[in-house]
């Protein structure tokens, strides 16, 4: 067994134990469908799509692993916070951005960002449009979601920079901050809700989805169904 196995099986191990201590054994083992850390968990240790059965490539291994070690990192910081709370004259450390970028923008690698939707359309021009010019045109939206992810509103411009090989220039929001401006409200609004957050609009175009995409990727896919 390879280090970066035994590393998530003791991972996975742990959090099974810390469930079964929260909920109890017949309460966990009794669901009848996994959660969303128990899928992800179970398919790095089997090396297969929890859904289809297919074999996970090294790079769906290497996606899914960075998902599972920052859901327990989340989990670990949210339980050492709710014992030693932060105090008035504390400040959280801002993140490094990429030189010469905006305030909020940074150099994102594609395939660490998940996907709101099964398909995008006109990814042959924008895929062109790249391998001719590099990146171009305003940074995408991503939102970091809960469990640490991050997962884009700009579908095809991630879907276009995997193909060519090349990191995005994203707007990295915050789940529960407000949309911006009427417009961004318009553009996020489903049948289904008006999003005020940007995480938020996240669920709602997830939402959109048909019923095995929105209920197996709540937060998103890192898997692109078709590209048109």
């Amino acid at each position: 067994m390879a280090q970066e196995d035994f590393l998530i099986n003791e991972a996975y191990d742990l959090w099974i134990k810390n469930q079964i201590e929260l909920y109890g054994r017949e309460a966990f083992f009794g669901k009848e469908e996994p959660d969303y850390l128990t899928k992800l968990a179970i398919e790095l240790r089997d090396g297969k799509n929890f859904d289809t059965g297919k074999s996970l490539t090294d790079l769906e291994k290497t996606q899914r692993w960075a998902t599972v070690a920052s859901m327990i990192a989340a989990m670990g910081i949210a339980g050492y916070y709710a014992k030693h709370p932060l105090t008035a004259g504390q400040v959280t450390p801002k993140s490094k951005k990429a030189s010469g970028l905006g305030k909020n923008i940074e150099n994102v690698n594609p395939s660490e960002i998940r996907f709101s939707q099964t398909s995008v359309n006109g990814s042959d021009e924008i895929i062109a449009s790249v391998k001719a010019n590099g990146w171009k045109g305003d940074p995408i939206d991503v939102v970091r979601m809960p469990d640490g992810s991050l997962t884009t509103l700009d579908n095809t411009r991630v879907a276009a920079a995997r193909e060519v090989g090349i990191d995005v220039q994203a707007n990295v929001r915050s789940f529960d901050t407000p949309l911006p401006d009427q417009a961004t409200i318009d553009r996020f609004t489903t049948k289904k809700g008006v999003p005020k957050t940007w995480g938020e609009a996240i669920e709602l175009r997830v939402g959109k989805q048909k019923a095995d995409f929105r209920n197996n990727n709540p937060m998103g896919s890192f898997d692109l169904e078709k590209m048109k």
